[in-house]
């Protein structure tokens, strides 16, 4: 039982994006001493990002490494910005080439998937959302062909169904979930060595739920006019990460053994911490970071496991 509430918090956890750089905001009126991160991103011409995901070995599945590059694309649009989003085909690894895996990333190396963002770089909804859904549920159908054959009746429903209870407004952070970081980086005010701590709720749309975290921001140095890095960490709180993890368990439990799992869940789940630390380096005449690298780990019985590492860096 422990391996299988393991790997349902294993499941959750690929959920959660990593935060922005700038999520925690500061009221902080500016001064001569302050550095003020504005988001200016470049206009009218690609920025390319190359994606490496690092995730740690499990007792089922051994470590893996991959890295591809993922295309933005800004114009103004009102007060705020359209992102522009592509992953590049060129730069597919080969095991995303593999017969079962090629069709699930396939809708999204095409035509680009454009999203509305308000002026501090914040994702608000998908544009065209009908369009980029049917290209997001051939993905999902696609999946179907990695599942065992004698549990795809009985899962497949079931994600589609999660998929397809996406809206506009929520779809962003699943289409955009491993470069996510890039966004929402504007409106931010400190000075060097300044930290803020706040509390935050991170939306689990699939899940139809939230985690809650205490998230604290530090500047710790910066060239200004040039560069500016920002040191991040997050703790989940392990009751609402419990929750989430329930409703896995209520989601994707059979008839037969779904009490009996949501039993010994509630009794043997151990006191899980989940941690999140992360290194930005933001170039401050656009607001975009240079490199980000977050690393999430899980504090289980006192024992702290790796979970992924993400790092993005741009590509000039």
């Amino acid at each position: 039982m422990r391996s299988i509430l393991t790997g349902a918090a294993a499941a959750l956890l690929a959920c959660l994006v990593p935060l922005a750089p700038a999520a925690a905001q500061s009221g902080a009126a500016a001064t001569p001493a302050t550095i003020d991160i504005v988001f200016n991103p470049p206009l009218d011409t690609p920025l390319r990002y190359r994606v490496v995901r690092d995730r740690a070995a499990r007792k089922d599945w051994p470590a893996v490494v991959t890295n591809w590059v993922e295309e933005l694309h800004f114009a103004r649009a009102g007060d705020g910005f359209v992102a522009h989003w592509r992953m590049d085909p060129a730069s597919l690894p080969a095991e995303m080439h593999a017969p079962t895996v090629a069709p699930m990333v396939a809708p999204f190396t095409g035509t680009p998937i454009a999203f509305d963002l308000d002026a501090e770089g914040n994702v608000l909804r998908v544009r065209d959302w009908p369009a980029a859904q049917a290209r997001m549920m051939a993905a999902v159908d696609a999946a179907a062909a990695i599942i065992p054959a004698n549990e795809r009746d009985r899962v497949m429903p079931q994600i589609r169904a999660m998929f397809t209870a996406l809206t506009a407004e929520t779809a962003p952070s699943m289409l955009l979930r491993n470069v996510d970081p890039l966004f929402g980086g504007g409106g931010l005010s400190m000075k060097v060595g300044e930290a803020i701590r706040t509390p935050m709720a991170q939306q689990v749309p699939l899940l139809g739920g939230s985690v809650t975290m205490d998230v604290t921001v530090t500047l710790t140095t910066a060239e200004p006019g040039r560069t500016a890095t920002l040191v991040s960490r997050s703790e989940i709180d392990p009751e609402s990460l419990k929750q989430l993890m329930a409703r896995m368990v209520d989601r994707f439990g059979t008839s037969r053994d779904g009490e009996k799992l949501k039993r010994e869940f509630a009794e043997k789940m151990p006191e899980m911490l989940v941690t999140e630390g992360s290194t930005t380096l933001i170039d401050l005449p656009s607001g975009m970071p240079l490199r980000f690298e977050s690393r999430r780990t899980a504090k289980i019985d006192g024992k702290e496991v790796p979970v992924e590492t993400l790092t993005l860096s741009w590509l000039h």
